[in-house]
């Protein structure tokens, strides 16, 4: 689907591109905020609905076999991503991306190494309380609006049991 943040399943014009898909060094999860820009910033975005592409996986550093302690890299693109919505005016689209943020904040939550979970669990706390001072816990769906101010507002213990509902 066109909305996932990740970049190898669209086409950008070379002038959108060129400008928005500035890529962060050296972190994982590092698509979705040049993404979502890029994706704000085109003036029309087209689905097609063939199968035009053959997916392997094969890369074991992929984010999809990281370790654990890239997790946190997470952190640093959903505060990029806070910064860019302050800078862009993302309307109707914002929407999704908070929603997305929140969503991955607590599958990651959900799935971090026992080990590295309470570290996690504190960062992500810093992330949901600025989504919040920012007002935009407004535009999250009420499932994981309900899970992000009940982790904001309850201990560790509590939140891991939420976030796994």
């Amino acid at each position: 689907s066109f909305c996932m943040a990740i970049c190898w399943n669209k086409l950008f014009k070379k002038e959108i591109a060129k400008k928005y898909l500035n890529f962060p060094e050296d972190i994982f999860f590092e698509d979705s905020p040049p993404v979502f820009l890029a994706m704000v910033m085109a003036n029309k975005i087209s689905v097609v609905n063939e199968k035009l592409y053959f997916y392997r996986i094969s890369n074991l550093s992929s984010t999809t076999h990281s370790k654990d302690e890239k997790r946190f890299d997470l952190i640093k693109v959903q505060n990029i991503l806070l910064e860019n919505f302050k800078k862009y005016d993302f309307g109707n689209f914002k929407k999704f991306c908070i929603n997305f943020m929140v969503k991955d904040l607590v599958k990651h939550f959900r799935e971090i190494d026992k080990s590295l979970s309470k570290k996690f669990y504190t960062e992500m706390k810093k992330i949901l309380s600025k989504i919040k001072e920012q007002n935009y816990f407004s535009l999250v769906d009420l499932r994981y609006k309900l899970k992000g101010n009940f982790i904001l507002n309850t201990n560790y213990y509590l939140s891991l049991i939420i976030a796994k509902l």
